[in-house]
């Protein structure tokens, strides 16, 4: 029988329709992007459904995978159909893997997980973030024998990128995806309207918060910025990012309360980051 899942699941949904019981998940692509538009906060779909400038690029790509059909061949036996393929010795299930996703600690702090542990159930290979908000070890222990990548932004600091790549091997990673288009933060149209940056409330760096270099050079202020820092105006805004920083740094809120760690880490990131226009002396 072919796609026997799809069809298991498919009669499973059939019959709790006949008691009344619908999927509470859509179906429908644009259904499903409605609903986790309705869910999320502005500020964090802006980010994970926004793209550069006017957004042409994306708005392009979208039609150009519109465009793209797949042709059924018909009359043919395709009882035992086989998607499977390799990429760089790598097993795909079908030709597909999930590109990494940076900051998925704005939808759930464990959502990294989540979607290691998807990938283990249906063996589609799973690109670890350099931005994740979880640690790639965590999220390779969830995977078990299942295949994983990681994504490498060139760092400020060699020393780190090295430590990184090592992590990477020792989790179990096949491969590197270097990402080579981000020498300077995107010009994200939404983000900048909403004054909003992830990193800087402490998602999406569970790798660097994670790494002994990363902590070295914390101890040692190496890739502090030097010369005075800009400050944003203390009001209610900036007290509740700040938890939210303290809050997200290993640990969690109580442990680092009254510890300026967090904050240093924050710092330390922005400038060890490859991006030279995304220094902390230019965040406001």
């Amino acid at each position: 029988m072919a796609f026997p899942h799809a069809l298991a699941r498919q009669q499973a949904i059939y019959i709790r329709g006949m008691a009344g019981k619908r999927p509470v998940v859509p179906f429908h692509a644009d259904d499903l992007r409605q609903a986790a538009r309705d869910r999320l906060s502005r500020s964090c779909w802006d980010y994970i459904d926004g793209g550069a400038g006017d957004e042409r690029t994306a708005s392009a790509n979208l039609r150009a995978f519109r465009d793209t059909v797949i042709r059924p061949r018909m009359m043919r036996n395709n009882e035992y159909c086989d998607f499977s393929s390799t990429l760089f010795d790598t097993p795909l299930p079908f030709p597909m893997m999930l590109a990494p996703i940076g900051a998925l600690d704005l939808i759930h702090p464990r959502a990294d997980v989540m979607v290691a542990e998807a990938c283990r159930n249906t063996g589609v290979p799973f690109v670890f973030s350099n931005q994740a908000g979880v640690p790639m070890e965590v999220c390779a222990a969830h995977m078990g024998e299942m295949p994983r990548w990681f994504q490498l932004y060139w760092s400020r600091s060699d020393e780190l990128v090295l430590s990184f790549v090592r992590r990477a091997e020792e989790s179990g990673c096949r491969g590197i995806m270097l990402t080579v288009d981000t020498t300077l933060l995107g010009w994200r149209s939404r983000d900048l309207a909403r004054g909003h940056l992830p990193f800087l409330r402490g998602l999406g760096i569970a790798q660097y918060t994670s790494d002994n270099v990363f902590q070295h050079l914390l101890d040692t202020g190496m890739g502090k910025a030097s010369g005075s820092a800009a400050k944003p105006p203390v009001n209610f805004s900036t007290l509740t990012n700040l938890l939210r920083q303290k809050r997200n740094y290993p640990g969690g809120l109580w442990k680092n309360l009254f510890s300026a760690r967090p904050l240093e880490a924050v710092r330390h990131f922005v400038n060890t980051y490859s991006n030279p226009a995304l220094s902390w002396d230019n965040v406001r």
